[in-house]
């Protein structure tokens, strides 16, 4: 039970994080990711009743990493293949990411 109530506060952190943006505080993007990493992390443990090992979890690093790259690119004049590849990283790797985390999660 404990493990859903840090999923549920690392939640809400992630929330307070997001909104901080609202006040110009763009760290507010990587630091919710890193909760909303955690928050899965925990819920998972919680949901498949088993503990999951950090080696397995390492995989939700991603997003806050993809984060920080939205944050440092954020006011740069870009070319235009840069809109094929924050496609590939808003879209295609989050979701890479979450189906092999559920993957490994069930084989272990």
């Amino acid at each position: 039970m404990h493990k859903l109530f840090l999923a549920l506060l690392f939640l809400v952190l992630a929330g307070l994080s997001w909104f901080a943006v609202i006040a110009f505080f763009v760290w507010g993007i990587p630091i919710g990711l890193l909760f909303l990493s955690l928050a899965i992390w925990k819920f998972s443990e919680w949901f498949y009743k088993k503990i999951i090992p950090f080696n397995v979890a390492s995989l939700l690093f991603i997003f806050p990493v993809m984060g920080l790259v939205a944050v440092l690119t954020s006011n740069q004049n870009l070319p235009v293949a840069y809109e094929a590849i924050s496609f590939l990283l808003y879209y295609i790797i989050p979701i890479w990411v979450i189906i092999n985390f559920y993957r490994k999660v069930r084989s272990l």
